[in-house]
């Protein structure tokens, strides 16, 4: 059970332990959107969140509310037999579910051309760097693989050239010294991925804030970082 995206990593380590993975999306609002099978293909159930469960539609949009194609990423959007009723502010309610009584998660996710889904980051996650949206849960993926990291979190740090930049904060294993900067270049470099996606600073943590679900305080470590870009500097 996770509260975010898998990288392929973690879902590679956990089977080479000797357990299978076996993945699903839902969330307080909606639980049971969509998961996979033990008798699908290991890719399939490994590296996706799975396909829509009985009674349950998906969709994805762009920001303006456009459903996006095939392979393309966008806000994830469900209805189905155990979706909510509501919350108990009506407006925040009309905030969450359309019209149609379509749920607006909040997710980022990619559905293949066989239906599945893919999670792939928060809406509020992606950082907008000089105007182009930079995936957090991509560059992720990439980090986690680089020696010793136990946990990588990548936010928004203000910017005031670009509006915002990644940072990247590091949980390492015990007894291991996080890489510095260049380091995580070079690894991003040789990974394919853009200059323009890569962090530009970088922080270690012993551990991370969390929620009772176990995930990641992102928001504290973004507020943290705007407070610190606020104080006077001596």
């Amino acid at each position: 059970l996770g509260g975010s995206p898998v990288p392929a990593a973690v879902a590679d380590r956990v089977e080479a332990l000797g357990v299978s993975v076996i993945r699903s999306y839902g969330s307080t609002e909606h639980p049971s959107t969509t998961g996979a099978r033990h008798e699908e293909p290991a890719a399939k159930r490994k590296y996706t969140d799975g396909h829509t469960l009985p009674g349950v539609e998906v969709k994805l949009v762009d920001e303006a509310g456009k459903q996006v194609a095939i392979g393309e990423a966008g806000e994830i959007l469900s209805r189905g037999p155990d979706l909510f009723v509501g919350y108990t502010d009506p407006a925040l309610t009309a905030a969450a579910i359309s019209p149609e009584g379509w749920y607006r998660s909040g997710d980022v996710g990619v559905l293949d051309e066989d239906g599945y889904l893919t999670i792939t980051d928060r809406v509020k996650d992606i950082i907008i760097r000089g105007g182009e949206n930079v995936s957090a849960a991509e560059v992720e993926e990439l980090l986690i693989r680089m020696p010793d990291v136990a946990e990588v979190a990548v936010v928004a740090a203000p910017d005031e050239r670009l509006g915002e930049h990644g940072c990247a904060f590091f949980r390492m294993r015990s007894g291991t010294e996080a890489p510095a900067l260049d380091g995580v270049q070079q690894h991003l470099q040789q990974s394919g991925l853009a200059k323009q996606k890569w962090p530009e600073e970088i922080r270690t943590v012993t551990d991370f804030e969390r929620t009772p679900s176990g995930k990641i305080k992102k928001f504290s470590l973004r507020d943290g970082l705007r407070e610190e870009a606020a104080s006077p500097r001596t």
